[in-house]
């Protein structure tokens, strides 16, 4: 990924050799709770738990991701060929999952939801947020299609404050100091937390409450920006208005907080469900990037203006129109194709430059406690946010490739010798008007997705190939070509 904003040439070479002031080689492990947290909870509905602290600033912090050894990188882009072996490759990813859940059922945040539906003054379906033990079978599944390339399992779920009179008696016998920070996590019923080994990095299961992600964008504290103790009255501020929250936009856009989140992960709802055997493969490597599944559907795609009458919408319509009109004001304004309604591939050096990339407007967003509120701009849709973004970076990265690294010369400037390459590229002849002038672009041969193509690479690689995937396009090919209306000649889509 390449730093926002784009940097010229000649301001990164000189910090090649010193690029720890951007990029953090390391990632901090995942911090352990205070107490007991090995326990098996007293009430299965309710956990006791020492939440933890917020991420040291700055957070986050933005650090490379894995991709092929410098020496076989050429070879890949330009030529599409793997010189690589499997020992230099390394071994095969692993994929963390990540789960949103909530009992609506349950009485004690259905008083809690109806105490803040009178205070915000709106209704919200209660079907949104009806249990139907639907859990334990999406996680089953994924772990039976997925079997031994599930790193972590992370669960997010709702938390209460602590109610001295009415929680103690959750409190296991053993506890015997009770911190003033404590809450209480509504979790499901059959979940047993004693097989929990919360002082291993590598423990299959982690679950984080809603008070432990919702933190916002931070830097280290400069005396002259930011005064002692404005940071955390900022958030706790932001924390107030958000928390407790009944939006899963807001919970989704959130995630890059989880502690020992992995870099590539699979986000699911509970009522997703994956029936048949899969490879890490179908959903991202290394050689081919991450795996979206868009509704290739012309009418179904996102339009990029802001919708007035869905501000306040309980769907996803409006979290999807406010995120491409984001988009649309930092890269081209046009309509993004919708995604299918499956488990999502999400990068968390991704998700973290989103969330500084659109910060304030991330910031409001999240603080919205219900969908139905008519708060700042309305909902953002986090995930699909974030595949665009990758499109859209990518092809921001196509262009500046050529452009500034290719053309550029050390002055930072386009000279006489880029524009005649230019010329030349396109086929045009020195003393046309360049304002007028029509250029017929041919599309080139391709071969990337070719199957026996795909099938030598992982096999070089000795990583297992896609098992139930079919791949129509790569951004190896390009930028991703626009969905035409049903009508059109599909001969005429520039691929």
């Amino acid at each position: 990924m390449f730093p926002i904003p784009l940097p010229s040439l000649t301001t990164i070479l000189p910090q090649a050799a010193n690029t720890h002031n951007h990029l953090s080689d390391t990632y901090p492990p995942p911090p352990q709770r205070e107490g007991e947290d090995s326990l098996d909870s007293v009430d299965p509905r309710y956990r006791p738990f020492a939440p933890l602290v917020s991420p040291n600033a700055p957070f986050p912090r933005l650090r490379p991701t894995r991709f092929l050894p410098a020496r076989c990188l050429e070879a890949w882009f330009v030529e599409g060929e793997l010189i690589c072996d499997a020992d230099e490759l390394g071994p095969e990813e692993t994929l963390d999952a990540t789960w949103l859940w909530v009992n609506g059922s349950d009485s004690r945040w259905k008083n809690e939801l109806l105490y803040w539906r009178q205070e915000e003054g709106i209704h919200s379906p209660e079907h949104h947020f009806r249990e139907q033990n639907e859990l334990v079978y999406s996680m089953r599944s994924v772990l039976a299609a997925l079997g031994g390339h599930i790193k972590t399992i992370h669960l997010i779920v709702y938390d209460y404050a602590f109610n001295v009179t009415q929680d103690l008696s959750l409190l296991p016998e053993s506890t015997v100091e009770l911190l003033s920070r404590w809450r209480v996590a509504q979790t499901p019923t059959w979940l047993d937390f004693s097989r929990l080994d919360p002082s291993s990095p590598s423990h299959p299961f982690r679950y984080a409450t809603h008070s432990e992600i919702f933190h916002l964008p931070t830097i280290e504290r400069d005396a002259m920006t930011m005064e002692a103790g404005e940071k955390e009255w900022r958030e706790a501020e932001w924390r107030k208005n958000a928390l407790p929250t009944y939006n899963s936009m807001s919970i989704e856009s959130r995630i890059g907080w989880l502690p020992g989140l992995a870099d590539v992960s699979l986000a699911l709802n509970d009522d997703f469900f994956v029936l048949r055997p899969q490879a890490v493969s179908d959903f991202h490597s290394p050689l081919y990037g991450n795996v979206f599944r868009f509704d290739l559907g012309y009418n179904q795609q996102i339009k990029a203006n802001l919708d007035p009458a869905r501000i306040n919408d309980a769907g996803e319509m409006g979290g999807l129109h406010h995120a491409n009109h984001l988009l649309s004001q930092r890269f081209p304004r046009r309509k993004r194709p919708y995604f299918a309604h499956s488990p999502k591939v999400i990068t968390r050096g991704l998700h973290h430059e989103a969330s500084l990339i659109f910060k304030e407007a991330l910031t409001v967003s999240s603080s919205r406690r219900f969908r139905e509120m008519k708060v700042g701009h309305g909902d953002t849709q986090m995930q699909w946010l974030m595949s665009h973004l990758r499109v859209e970076r990518w092809r921001e990265a196509l262009l500046w490739t050529y452009i500034v690294a290719k053309l550029g010369d050390s002055d930072d400037h386009l000279g006489h010798n880029a524009r005649e390459e230019f010329r030349d590229l396109f086929g045009l002849e020195r003393g046309v008007d360049d304002d007028v002038v029509q250029i017929e672009v041919h599309r080139g041969p391709r071969w990337t997705l070719e199957r026996a193509r795909m099938k030598s690479n992982f096999e070089k690689a000795n990583w297992e190939a896609p098992k139930e995937t079919e791949f129509l396009w790569s951004s190896l090919d390009g930028h991703m070509p626009n969905l035409l209306p049903p009508s059109t000649d599909a001969k005429q889509r520039d691929m």
